[in-house]
């Protein structure tokens, strides 16, 4: 082990004990933004659905009356950081989430670093303020995209090793890694790839000539990455399946597809981590550049001052002289910085309305991820500036001095705490900088190193703030009232469509409660990943709710619900934020909703309507008979009967993925069995072990017919999409473990 990777591992455990050190520690638990209000309830369940689904956890019964679930790329089911739940405590596995991937980041970039020939002491320092600077760490409350960028800089490492080389362990590693980028399920990050692996590529082939045959090269990289990609199939097939039959499948209009764009004024944070202010609470500069937002989508780009500045120190000497070999490298990732920079600003610059009309790019939002290129080449550019600086390069000690001195100014002009902090920080680099060529052997390396990560992580803490994991664990007021009550059929959280910028851990928005084992119905699509049919049919409700809030009620206990949370009347509304009365313990109140339907009813009157305007027209005429009734579209009404004889229903099992029912039809004509779970294809019914036709009905529910007498009826839910992508998965680790097994044969 070399000392510059020894201070690699050493520096990396510091900085994870001074980040993490509550959750590791303390019994805490990581709660910012999406972790709490999503992450939570939806990782709490893989372990209970899979246990009840008996392997496969492929139907969702907790999220809007049911919602497919393996299917769904934000759940990562087949991502190994993922069945951590399945093995650990459920505390330590969400923990792990977190704090796996940081560290995985900082050593994927320290591979990358070296497979681009970069000093060990280069690739501690770029590793480091990697997997702990800005970026990283603001994307921890977004799950998807930190597994997907945690792993990145190691699939260019090996796509780079792979073109040098073209030995089957590095085709191998390139397929892995690409693999799990797949099974991270964030379209954005992998539509992202292409652009920093053609710059990493392009750096290896300007730094020095290949060693292997150029054809065999490239036919070893083409084949790495197909291995690649058809070992995250578990993952992609079905995404695009489901991604077909929700919001995305149209394309995003532009105010969704837009919003969270990046304003120009955030490159600031480039050089001070405070430039725009903090984002706890929503800071009044973040309002004003995100009209309607609090906060911005990345909370930090900071990537560490020295890391700025060395990276600009390497871009200034390669634009004096472009035409050295040395400096193309350096163009090519400003480039794909540059690139990064201007997708990163969305509706501020033309690039991102022309980049959203490609085919996968209309179905995506947030233009401020992209911000991931620009960070990641910057860190490529410090490193190379670092190595420079280490090798005595005046030129480079003489600009990296320069903008630390500017940024030391900025500091003193800001007459601020943090400035003064900036100031400090400033200050030290300086001085380390300037006495890097004096000290002995690589102590100025190391110096720099140490003082890099201690940048980065007293800026990261904020980035990561947790709460004692037993607080969360406990259900608050509203849930226990809900838990007291045993409802049998789902909640319906009227409350949760309030745009309240603070509601917190009381207020418990879903899919909050699914923590708690309370399913919900007609709540907002959190990730628009909700089936469109189910999210048509939520708008649809809302508009009877506003309209005729009796009818609203009546088809909330056709659905099952036997209680709506909605806001106290004497509730505290004040600069967004929701509070409770004084003397109460919540803001919110229960209503209850009795006598609701239970989970499968015969229906006793259908009623006929021609799409979504159709559905709105019945269900107002319905009024409140409205609970009692089918409203069904007039494609499917021809295979319903005229006129639905009454019948019993009784549940004999429910699981996720199974539903098994004994029905008495009374005649003499047919009964409709109404199932309040949301409609899918890959549902299917049996009648007495005959296949029958699931129909849709209400616009998003199901419903089974059955002939006079006795019958027992049954429904599956199978994803044949989530088994042909596990089949392709299968196959590729079969070709992965050929290609590992050839290269031991192989002499080195």
């Amino acid at each position: 082990m070399t000392r510059a990777f020894a201070v690699f591992l050493g520096l990396g455990l510091a900085a994870s004990l001074a980040l993490f050190g509550g959750a590791l520690f303390q019994g805490h638990t990581f709660v910012e933004r999406d972790l709490f209000a999503y992450y939570r309830a939806a990782k709490s369940l893989v372990p209970r659905l899979s246990e009840a689904s008996g392997g496969i956890p492929y139907w969702n019964p907790y999220f809007a009356s049911g919602q497919p679930f393996a299917a769904n790329p934000e759940h990562a089911i087949f991502h190994p950081a993922t069945w951590l739940l399945l093995v650990l405590p459920f505390e330590w596995g969400f923990r792990l989430q977190v704090i796996l991937p940081t560290l995985v980041a900082a050593g994927s970039m320290h591979l990358l670093l070296r497979s681009l020939g970069r000093s060990g002491w280069a690739a501690a320092f770029g590793g480091l303020t990697w997997g702990f600077g800005g970026y990283t760490l603001s994307v921890t409350n977004l799950l998807p995209t930190l597994l997907a960028a945690c792993v990145l800089p190691a699939v260019l490492a090996f796509a780079v090793r792979v073109l040098d080389r073209a030995r089957a362990s590095d085709v191998a590693g390139l397929a892995l890694v690409l693999g799990l980028e797949c099974l991270a399920g964030d379209p954005v990050t992998l539509l992202a790839t292409p652009m920093p692996l053609l710059a990493a590529l392009a750096h290896a082939y300007l730094r020095r000539p290949r060693r292997a045959r150029p054809a065999h090269a490239v036919g070893s990289l083409a084949l790495g990455l197909a291995l690649g990609v058809a070992l995250g199939s578990a993952a992609l097939l079905p995404a695009l399946r489901l991604a077909s039959k929700t919001a995305r499948a149209a394309g995003l209009p532009p105010g969704e597809s837009e919003a969270w764009s990046m304003p120009a004024a955030r490159m600031l944070e480039l050089f001070a981590p405070f430039a725009l202010g903090h984002v706890e609470g929503g800071a009044v500069a973040f309002r004003g550049l995100y009209p309607g937002l609090d906060t911005p989508f990345l909370y930090s780009l900071y990537p560490g001052l020295l890391t700025t500045s060395l990276g600009l120190a390497a871009l200034f000497s390669a634009l004096a002289r472009p035409g050295r070999r040395r400096s193309r490298p350096v163009l090519v990732w400003a480039a794909t910085g540059g690139l990064g920079v201007l997708l990163a600003l969305g509706s501020h610059f033309p690039l991102w309305p022309l980049v959203r009309r490609l085919p996968l790019f209309s179905g995506t939002r947030y233009p401020e991820r992209l911000a991931l290129l620009a960070c990641l080449a910057l860190t490529v550019l410090a490193a190379i500036g670092f190595d420079r600086l280490v090798r005595g390069s005046r030129a480079t000690r003489r600009d990296a001095t320069r903008v630390l001195g500017l940024t030391a100014l900025f500091g003193v002009a800001s007459a601020s705490r943090d400035g003064l902090l900036l100031l400090c920080v400033a200050g030290l680099l300086i001085a380390a900088v300037a006495s890097v060529g004096h000290l002995p052997g690589r102590a100025g390396a190391a110096l720099l190193v140490a003082l890099a990560v201690a940048d980065v992580v007293a800026h990261g803490r904020r980035l990561v703030p947790t709460q004692p994991a037993a607080l969360l664990s406990t259900p608050p007021p509203i849930v226990r009232r809900i838990l007291e009550a045993r409802p049998a059929g789902p909640v319906f959280h009227a409350a949760g469509w309030l745009k309240a910028r603070e509601s917190g851990y009381g207020f418990v928005r879903p899919p909050v409660p699914a923590f708690w084992g309370i399913a919900t119905t007609f709540e907002p699509d959190f990730d628009l990943t909700e089936l469109a049919w189910s999210a048509r049919a939520t708008q649809r409700f809302l508009q009877v709710l506003e309209t005729q809030p009796a009818t609203g009620y009546a088809l909330l206990k056709r659905r099952g619900a036997e209680i709506m949370i909605r806001l106290r009347r004497d509730a505290k509304v004040e600069g967004g934020a929701i509070s409770a009365p004084a003397g109460a313990d919540s803001p919110l109140e229960l209503r209850f909703l009795t006598p609701a339907q239970p989970f499968a009813f015969c229906v006793r009157r259908i009623e006929r309507a021609s799409g979504e305007p159709g559905w709105l027209d019945a269900a107002l005429r319905l009024g409140s008979e409205a609970w009692t009734a089918a409203i069904v579209d007039v494609p499917e009404s021809e295979w319903a009967p005229a006129a639905p004889s009454p019948g019993r229903v009784t549940l004999i099992e429910r699981t996720p993925c199974r539903i098994v029912l004994e029905a008495e039809a009374e005649g003499p004509a047919a009964s409709l069995i109404a199932v309040n779970q949301t409609w899918d294809e890959h549902w299917r019914a049996l009648v007495d072990g005959v296949p029958a036709r699931l129909l849709r009905t209400d616009l998003s529910l199901s419903a089974v017919v059955v002939p006079p007498g006795h019958h027992r009826v049954e429904l599956a839910y199978r994803d044949p999409w989530v088994l042909a992508g596990l089949g392709i998965t299968g196959a590729a680790l079969a070709g992965v473990a050929a290609l590992l097994a050839a290269a031991r044969r192989v002499p080195a």
